[in-house]
């Protein structure tokens, strides 16, 4: 999936677009835990003006993996530029406002409803995916929003794959899970995260066309950092940014 994906819809006689973009290596450590904050603040600069949302309100999510949903709006931001977040997913229906996340191997997943006009992004770690981050985030979109899954679309972005994501065990009671964790021929239990996440759409009514899955996985491809690899080869800690907007059409 490119990484700028418009999806065009039509808003109280406006058009709205849908611009997503995903940084990679080459744009630099993204966070500042990983780098001195001049060089930080610099990459993420250069990265909104590549992806043209410079003159926007920036969400940024600080993760906790935990599953606590929050709403955003540009009456939150008062005169500050950029709003930090506690939560695992954000959710808004205004336009210039952009989502800001960071990862290196969860799952960044942006959620979209066409006929409502609704964004949503959401961090996909292991426990926010245990604690039902994807159907509280739905759910959220349905109750707050008037949001229909059969509307709405879904982009799992880069993340961990189950050939990398894996362990001696496993505990998990659910029988939902049971495809997902998969007994290797190197003995261990290898977690289908993605796959997971995708089934939890697909019984919340999304359609399948409607859910996207990348198949980059971090702790293979050099191209994003990961945290699984930097563990296993020393390889530089830091993380890439997933961010989503809406712009309406004369803006974009």
């Amino acid at each position: 999936m490119p990484s700028r994906a418009p999806h065009a819809l039509s808003l109280t006689m406006k058009q709205l677009l849908l611009s997503l973009h995903t940084s990679t290596v080459a744009d630099g450590n993204m966070a500042l835990r990983f780098g001195d904050a001049d060089t930080v603040r610099n990459n993420r600069a250069h990265f909104f003006v590549q992806a043209g949302v410079l003159d926007t309100k920036i969400a940024l999510m600080e993760v906790s993996h935990g599953a606590v949903v929050r709403d955003v709006s540009l009456d939150l931001f008062h005169a500050q530029q950029e709003l930090s977040l506690e939560t695992e997913a954000v959710i808004t229906r205004e336009a210039n406002i952009t989502l800001f996340l960071l990862t290196a191997d969860c799952i960044p997943v942006v959620v979209f409803d066409s006929v409502q006009g609704v964004l949503a992004l959401a961090h996909l770690g292991w426990r926010p995916t245990v604690l039902g981050l994807m159907e509280k985030t739905i759910t959220h979109m349905e109750q707050v929003y008037g949001s229909n899954p059969q509307n709405l679309s879904v982009y799992l972005g880069p993340s961990i794959q189950a050939a990398s994501y894996a362990f001696s065990e496993v505990t998990q009671d659910d029988p939902r899970w049971t495809p997902y964790l998969l007994r290797g021929e190197d003995g261990m239990v290898h977690v289908d995260l993605p796959g997971y996440v995708k089934s939890e759409c697909l019984r919340l009514g999304l359609s399948k066309e409607a859910v996207h899955v990348s198949s980059v996985d971090t702790a293979k491809d050099e191209q994003y950092f990961s945290h699984m690899r930097s563990k296993r080869t020393g390889s530089t800690e830091g993380r890439f940014a997933t961010i989503a907007t809406l712009r309406y059409a004369n803006e974009a």
